[in-house]
């Protein structure tokens, strides 16, 4: 369509300058001096004609004869305009070639009035205009005009040698056309910047002419040149000059695509090609997939080349690989790591001696402070969804490296009571070929998360290694120190006043209102032992009168319990009815219910034990606590069931009134303490 509507005020303006007569006529005929010189130019009727390569003399009746070879009429005009020429055939056949039309500077037009013409501009840069047939071979005029206006300024007029002799240039013809303003360019730069969250756009039109810039295609404002703009979403770009007594130039467009979410941090996903084979296209990437159902990911070329320093204006720095190697990028990224933006590397070696790059992130270098876990570390946070092995390590990725079972796995030693990793560093990873151990570690200072993907491994990555990604960003993206130790621990209680729980870290319940049990079934009876510490990954019971989230502290350590039969879980767990000749029942409004074969959410408890209420006779699970713990409202046994269990015997309330069956509360039966719903 632009190019439509460009075309159409071309050939309006055409149009227009050829109406009525002309502003300027240069008659090429009359001449009655001397023969021009080779390379000369003589004034004639207010113009300047030469010829470069010989001598020639003008006809004095019919003008300058094109058939004489490399001859021009130099000449000025004064406004905008076009061009017309006109050619006199007194030839008796049709003539065929191509007329020129160029503009030259100043100096140019001053060497031909002092009496030289100077070389003939290149075709490239010229307006032409094909004599295919003159007359049919009739003596006569011939008009020709040059299809595009031109502006005040010196020009020339040329013409190739195709035309015979006796064809002659007779005048030159300005016509006065009412000036078009030159159309604005849209450069679109489709590097994403993260510092204005968009693409750079920059509109540039003539200079003296006004440029309008719009979004819609309706409404123009009015935009000083050059006019940079970013496109931070998807924008379609209209612009176009304007200038009193101009007529409006063309419409230039541009579509610029951004289909980021500005409601989501940004990620700079820096593609280190380096070293390593990379398996993973960015759009089949499974880490980027992941990330994206939470955050903008933006691929940005690291080649080998020093890092633009706008990543740092992301919320996070990827980095694939590459974390040693070439000098211009490792060196480059540490720049970038003065604790603005924070950065994952994929790819991280704990090299020692001669291997300098990237070594101040390592346990090798003492300068940096490479944290380990503590008790209260939050840096278990990192392993909230991981999968361990059997044997206690935590497999990353499936490449070249892992064909004996070893390699590409964090190895840790007795964590959460089964496994916790070495003093010092996060997590190690074997050895590989180069004698060089992979390391998860994190720098609190520069903002770093290293995960350990050795060599062409890091892009065969398990949903473990996403996980790990997935968590560090998260942490870093909020600002949370993985090296701060945490003090307490949010639990939320529902409305009927129970919860099943489990905690990577040690929690102490014996100053907070909400009460925290192990389990243990006795032949219906689930009954309730009260523990105020609770180690880390023990199931617990939690029971609160008032519904609501309640802080626990953490301690450093708790002791082991009693036989407990809940299992707690810290990650969506499968919890299926039977499994290794036990029940499993999962407490849901305060009572227990057979485990459906479905999914256990993270933080949660069940209870697996031998007791089958799908056996003959058997009696619904009851909730009671050990006769141990005793109430502060009356002596004796409590218990707690759920709703739609009916319970044999009297009921009382808890001051000795026997109430009816539609009584809600706390009752005792049988001297046990009962909640009705």
């Amino acid at each position: 369509m632009k190019k439509l509507l460009t075309l159409f005020t071309l050939l309006l303006t055409v149009c227009s300058g050829a109406w009525g007569d002309p502003t300027q006529t240069y008659d090429l005929t009359g001449y009655t001096g001397s023969a021009i010189a080779n390379n000369g130019c003589t004034a004639l009727n207010g113009a300047y004609v030469g010829r470069r390569g010989s001598t020639f003399t003008p006809n004095q009746t019919y003008g300058l004869a094109t058939g004489s070879g490399s001859i021009a009429a130099v000449f000025a005009v004064n406004q905008n305009s076009t061009i017309t020429i006109i050619l006199n055939n007194q030839q008796t056949s049709a003539k065929s070639g191509t007329i020129y039309l160029a503009s030259v500077s100043e100096s140019y037009y001053t060497d031909c009035t002092n009496g030289t013409l100077g070389s003939f501009p290149s075709t490239k840069d010229a307006q032409s205009v094909a004599v295919s047939v003159i007359k049919n071979g009739n003596a006569g005029e011939n008009e020709y005009t040059f299809s595009s206006s031109v502006e005040e300024g010196k020009y020339i007029v040329w013409w190739s040698s195709g035309i015979a002799s006796n064809i002659y240039l007779s005048r030159i013809e300005v016509n006065a056309a009412t000036p078009t303003c030159t159309t604005p360019t849209i450069a679109v730069d489709n590097t994403f910047n993260f510092e204005h969250k968009g693409y750079k756009v920059t509109i540039t039109n003539k200079e003296g002419e006004t440029l309008k810039v719009s979004t819609d295609g309706e409404t123009y404002t009015t935009q000083t040149s050059p006019y940079v703009t970013y496109a931070t979403t998807t924008t379609h770009y209209y612009a176009k000059s304007v200038k009193s007594s101009y007529v409006d130039s063309g419409v230039a467009d541009e579509n610029v695509t951004n289909t980021f979410d500005g409601e989501k941090k940004y990620i700079a996903w820096v593609y280190t090609k380096g070293y390593g084979v990379a398996s993973y296209a960015f759009a089949t990437d499974p880490m980027v997939i992941a990330l994206q159902s939470i955050y903008n990911v933006v691929e940005c070329d690291g080649g080998t080349s020093a890092p633009k320093n706008d990543w740092k204006n992301a919320d996070l720095i990827v980095c694939t690989e590459a974390m040693q190697g070439n000098n211009n990028l490792s060196n480059g990224m540490v720049n970038l790591l003065d604790g603005t933006v924070p950065m994952i590397g994929l790819k991280v070696y704990n090299y020692g001696g001669s291997q300098t790059r990237w070594g101040w992130g390592t346990p090798a270098n003492p300068s940096e402070t490479v944290y380990g876990f503590t008790p209260k570390s939050n840096l278990y946070k990192l392993l909230d969804g991981i999968t361990f092995e059997n044997d206690g390590t935590i497999k990353l990725s499936t490449g070249r490296y892992n064909s004996e079972g070893q390699k590409n796995v964090v190895q840790t030693v007795e964590f959460n009571g089964k496994n916790k990793p070495a003093d010092n560093v996060i997590m190690g990873n074997i050895d590989n070929n180069n004698d060089a151990k992979a390391v998860m570690h994190y720098s609190a200072t520069k903002k770093y998360f290293g995960l350990g993907l050795s060599c062409d491994c890091w892009s065969y990555y398990t949903p473990n290694a996403i996980t790990l990604v997935k968590n560090a960003a998260a942490m870093l993206i909020a600002g949370e120190n993985l090296t701060t130790e945490v003090a307490n621990v949010p639990v939320t209680i529902g409305t009927s006043g129970y919860a099943s729980y489990c905690s990577s870290y040690a929690l102490d319940f014996s100053t907070t209102d909400v009460k925290a049990y192990t389990a243990k079934v006795d032949k219906n009876e689930v009954k309730l032992t009260k523990i105020d510490n609770v180690p880390s990954g023990e199931g617990v019971i939690l029971y609160c009168e008032t519904p609501g989230t309640y802080n626990i502290p953490v301690m450093t350590s708790a002791g082991a319990v009693g036989d407990n039969e809940m299992v707690g879980v810290l990650v969506r767990t499968l919890v299926e009815w039977t499994t290794g000749g036990k029940y499993n029942y999962i407490l849901q409004q305060g009572q227990f219910n057979k485990a459906n074969d479905g999914y256990l959410k993270a933080n949660r408890a069940y209870l697996s034990t031998t007791y089958n209420v799908d056996a003959p006779g058997a009696k619904p699970l009851t909730i009671v606590f050990n006769d141990e713990e005793q109430g502060e409202e009356t002596d004796g046994i409590k218990s707690v069931q759920g709703s739609g269990f009916t319970v044999n015997g009297e009921a009382y309330n808890l001051s000795g009134q026997r109430v009816g069956a539609d009584y809600k509360g706390i009752v005792i039966i049988n001297g046990k303490k009962v909640i009705r719903k």
